[in-house]
């Protein structure tokens, strides 16, 4: 096994790179500079002799090349839920007043067989970065494993009289008829069932390789989405569109996007009691979110405190939210109500700004 293969380092000590905030200026002004070359769209040739010029003095300070992604020297903990909310991997649970725990299933159900599940520590790609550049660096997936995760087990492929110690009789010969109901001669079947006993790689390797390709794999669908967002439902996925159109200086096509919103609210507040004809600026509701992330028990607490909410602005007419609480800081819900008020007569301009004001609440109520 190659121990040191990147500038006399071990695959620990190239991790702690990481640490150095020198290193990390280094490594994010190379990144810069390659990402504006790369907008310049340069031919091939091109593009490999300038690259390798600008890391040129990167490798010669620290005798490493730098990470492929800034998330390694400067991590933003609101990338998955920016990465979630532009790709239209979520989706809103409207509460309104007569809202059944079966309403809630029945569309959570809906949402995720679209988003798809997923446990939170499953969210951080750290390590499969971390990972692939050490792969990139030449180090061997044991010795990445070992860095990366502390493995100290399973780093080399098991020797035939380990792996046949640890199997049973049963199984072996089990093998051994399913070669020979294959067709592979006798003196061959000690061999082939061995090496099926040992594997074909190390455990540890077996786990950077499937943790790097499952990375990628998400990467490649994350593209995807954000080219083409997908829609668990008619509400986030229109404030998805209008999220993106956000980036546009179109104020115009801003505003079409923030009537899409408004239409779809409706229609779940219409879908969800057609017999009710209550105002959706009224604040009389509110929203639960919906990530990959989160869990059965996230939904029952976010439900209770917003019926618990609700109950006490029916206590307390005059507790209905006619605007804001907090016109600096407001709730999705809040945030909602000024952009339906901003559709009645204000300039596209305006509206713009409000559905900013959107963006910014629901990324803010999604970290929390």
């Amino acid at each position: 096994m190659r121990e040191k293969p990147a500038g006399g380092r071990s695959a620990e000590e190239v991790l702690d790179l990481l640490k150095d905030p020198e290193f990390c200026a280094d490594a994010l002004r190379v990144l810069e500079a390659t990402a504006t070359l790369r907008a310049q769209t340069p031919p091939p040739d091109e593009w490999q002799r300038q690259t390798q010029e600008l890391a040129a003095p990167f490798w010669a300070r620290w005798g490493v090349v730098p990470p492929a992604t800034s998330e390694l020297l400067d991590a933003d903990p609101q990338r998955p839920l920016v990465d979630a909310l532009v790709s239209g991997r979520w989706g809103i649970v409207p509460i309104f007043p007569w809202t059944t725990n079966q309403m809630i299933r029945t569309l959570i159900k809906k949402i995720r067989q679209v988003i798809r599940k997923q446990h939170k520590d499953a969210l951080s790609a750290r390590d499969a970065q971390l990972e692939g550049w050490l792969e990139d660096l030449g180090f061997e997936r044991p010795a990445i494993a070992r860095a990366v995760s502390g493995r100290r087990t399973g780093l080399r492929r098991p020797t035939t009289a380990h792996a046949i110690s640890r199997s049973s009789w049963d199984r072996d010969q089990e093998l051994h008829q399913e070669y020979r109901e294959r067709g592979v001669p006798e003196q061959q079947l000690d061999q082939r069932v061995y090496k099926r006993l040992r594997g074909s790689e190390a455990a540890a390797s077996a786990e950077v390789r499937m943790t790097v390709k499952r990375y990628m794999e998400r990467i490649l669908r994350l593209n995807e989405n954000l080219a083409t967002p997908i829609e668990s439902e008619p509400l986030s996925h229109a404030l998805t569109m209008l999220f993106q159109e956000l980036r546009d200086e179109d104020e115009t096509v801003v505003k079409q996007h923030a009537l899409a919103v408004h239409a779809a609210f409706v229609a779940a507040h219409t879908d969800a009691q057609p017999s009710r004809h209550q105002s959706p600026v009224d604040g009389h509701w509110d929203l639960a979110l919906v990530f990959p992330w989160t869990t059965d028990a996230d939904v029952r607490a976010r439900v209770h405190a917003i019926r618990v909410r609700l109950r006490a602005k029916r206590q307390d007419r005059d507790g209905v939210t006619q605007a804001p609480d907090r016109p600096d800081d407001p709730s999705p819900c809040e945030a909602l109500v000024l952009l339906f008020r901003a559709l009645v007569g204000a300039d596209d301009l305006k509206v713009k700004q409000v559905a900013m004001s959107v963006s910014a609440s629901f990324l803010k109520a999604s970290a929390s």
